[in-house]
């Protein structure tokens, strides 16, 4: 499985969400690592934990200005944000509850889902962001 390479494609335009998108690239290219190369389960409980911390601090800051710039999308929008935290909450539970290691599907589906909300649902919002004055 390859990992998530980051491009302009994936770029909104704005410099922080840009950033926290890198970040969320790393973190899942980590996890993916971890688990294709069989790395201790602690760390790879470590690697979800920081995944969903730093996915509910990026969720914030979209959803904070898509609030202060009334995007019209805003409610779509958090709820697709609210599914995926929910199926990252369902990975972390069953990888540290049930020690269920963390299977390939899984990742595709992290992966996948990852690259079509920024290419699409994202990018939906580029013009009202920079717009707002958000570089």
């Amino acid at each position: 499985m390859e990992k998530i390479q980051w491009s302009e494609a994936l770029s909104v335009g704005v410099n922080e969400i840009d950033e926290q998108h890198r970040k969320l690239v790393d973190i899942i290219n980590n996890l993916l690592d971890a688990t294709v190369l069989g790395i201790d389960s602690d760390i790879v409980s470590d690697i979800i934990s920081r995944m969903v911390d730093y996915i509910d601090y990026h969720f914030g800051t979209e959803e904070t200005y898509m609030t202060r710039f009334r995007y019209p999308e805003l409610v779509s929008h958090r709820n697709e944000h609210r599914v995926f935290i929910r199926k990252v909450f369902e990975l972390r539970k069953q990888h540290v509850q049930d020690k269920q290691d963390l299977s390939l599907d899984v990742l595709t589906f992290l992966m996948n889902w990852f690259r079509r909300h920024i290419t699409e649902t994202d990018a939906a919002y580029r013009h009202c962001f920079l717009e707002n004055g958000l570089r």
